[in-house]
């Protein structure tokens, strides 16, 4: 007892009629779409449709009627009472150019701001934020990195094998603020459900990220299965997307999950292939149905729950980085380097008397790379005098160092001061220099200090390094909150209460 077509139709009072759109809740399709409207319609599955439509208002200060009705046929809205009709839920109308996901309310409109991946240009600084809080985290540095995966968002490529599952595309507003997320639904079969994307099997150390979203199903894994290879351990971790935690992690991988707004969780394993591999090396997600026990692989679905996907990526590397799109083939995302160069007012900054300089932020960085966090030099090069103060991941102790460096490249002082950069938060490093004098201070240890004499090289500094050298390259990974240059040697006191406060 139901209609095949749902009309919306919108008119403003100053207006002399209605506009309507049709949609057929038969065929999934959109029928005759009024001029000033455009429509879509999504299946959001058990033969529920999201239609939508989205307009301009004809005059400022009009107020826009909305309203939805059932026809016989596209372009007619006469039918016979025979107590036929349609389901009707979560009517929503929004003052942006775009539909997002559903808000219910019950008497007074909500005002929702949810978090939207941004994107920055070639060449453009890429200033992060919590995507939970808001907070500015400061300006991103990454190294280089290429996504693997030939189809990152387009789940239903033949790429991407589905295994008693099934892929309804573009159905979900996705962490970019684009309805381009894609719902994974698990087969009203037992088995396994899952869907993988196969890559020729390589050794080294990988990472495999993708943003995911639960919709009937909570517990999902992400598994780089071995097809045709030289297996070993299963390497795999699981993760609840209900209250956002990693649920087991196999032994010998590391795992992480983030919360990045609306409901959407990105989330990591990194592991190490090694031996004699042949044939494919999968990125496979996996759907789990809980029980007392933990959790089963294999299970009978429903034929309508799964998860929301969007964003997967394999890179090599010890931990992930932001999120690179694909679409046919593999792509590189250039390292960032960022720098001021061509400053001589810099030479009045740093001098025999006495400089400070100080760092705030975080470095990432934990696969053997020495970067520096800031350098002062020219933008010629190394073959200067400079000082450099650089995270040391290479040391287990996480060091952090300052050294200052004559023309020749000779170590004419050096500082090391021991600690820990890491997600969990930003440190200070102050580093005070002049002739025969060189301390630093980083947050959480002690003041450290090389009195031995060396003559102040003469030098060029018209550059500064943020986050790398001025002349690029030797970069951290993390985000910078703050770089500041003082042109005098501030008291051992000072360093203290700038890393402390």
């Amino acid at each position: 007892n139901i209609r095949n077509f749902l009309t919306i139709n919108t008119h403003d009072f100053i207006d002399t009629g209605f506009n309507y759109t049709w949609f057929n809740l038969s065929t999934g399709a959109v029928g005759t779409t009024f001029s000033g409207h455009t429509a879509s319609i999504t299946d959001v599955g058990n033969s529920w449709y999201r239609c939508s439509i989205t307009f301009t208002s004809v005059a400022a200060g009009s107020s826009p009627d909305i309203g939805f009705g059932i026809a016989d046929t596209d372009g007619t809205i006469t039918v016979t009472d025979d107590q036929k009709g349609i389901y009707l839920w979560g009517a929503q109308i929004e003052q942006r150019s775009s539909a997002t996901a559903y808000t219910p309310t019950t008497s007074s409109p909500i005002v929702k701001y949810q978090p939207v991946l941004q994107t920055a240009a070639s060449g453009e600084a890429r200033f992060d934020h919590d995507p939970v809080t808001g907070e500015s985290k400061g300006l991103l540095i990454e190294e280089a990195r290429t996504n693997l995966l030939p189809y990152s968002e387009a789940f239903d490529n033949g790429q991407w094998n589905t295994v008693k599952t099934n892929i309804t595309t573009n159905n979900l507003i996705a962490p970019d603020g684009l309805l381009t997320a894609d719902t994974i639904v698990e087969d009203a079969i037992s088995g396994e459900h899952y869907i993988q994307e196969n890559l020729t099997a390589a050794t080294g150390t990988f990472t495999d990220s993708v943003f995911l979203k639960a919709n009937g199903v909570r517990k999902v894994g992400i598994r780089p299965v071995h097809e045709g290879a030289d297996q070993g351990a299963t390497q795999q971790a699981n993760f609840d997307l209900t209250d956002g935690t990693i649920y087991s992690t196999q032994s010998g991988v590391t795992s992480s999950i983030e919360y990045v707004g609306n409901g959407w969780y990105r989330c990591a394993i990194t592991y190490t292939v090694s031996g004699t591999l042949s044939g494919a090396y999968a990125f496979r997600i996996q759907l789990y149905q809980p029980d007392e026990s933990g959790i089963l692989g294999t299970y009978t679905g429903d034929g309508y729950s799964g998860v929301f996907v969007w964003g997967a990526q394999r890179e090599v590397g010890s931990f992930p980085t932001s999120y690179i799109p694909t679409s046919g083939s593999t792509v590189t995302r250039a390292g960032d380097d960022a720098a001021i160069t061509g400053v001589t007012e810099f030479n009045e900054i740093v001098s025999k008397a006495g400089s400070t300089l100080y760092f705030e932020g975080a470095s990432t960085s934990t696969d053997g790379n020495w970067g520096r966090l800031v350098q002062l030099g020219s933008s010629s090069g190394v073959g200067i005098a400079r000082l450099e103060v650089f995270h040391r991941p290479r040391i287990s102790s996480q060091q952090v160092a300052a050294t200052i460096y004559s023309a020749s490249n000779t170590t004419l002082a050096n500082i090391t001061m021991t600690g820990v950069l890491d997600n969990t938060g930003d440190i200070k490093v102050a580093v005070a220099f002049a002739e025969n004098d060189l301390s630093g201070k980083v947050t959480g240890n002690s003041l450290v200090s090389d009195t031995d004499a060396y003559s102040f090289p003469d030098y060029t500094f018209d550059g500064i390094g943020i986050g790398g050298q001025p002349s690029g390259g030797a970069n951290i990974v993390g985000h910078i909150r703050k770089i500041a240059i003082y042109p005098k040697r501030l008291p051992n006191a000072t360093l203290q209460a700038m890393t402390e406060e």
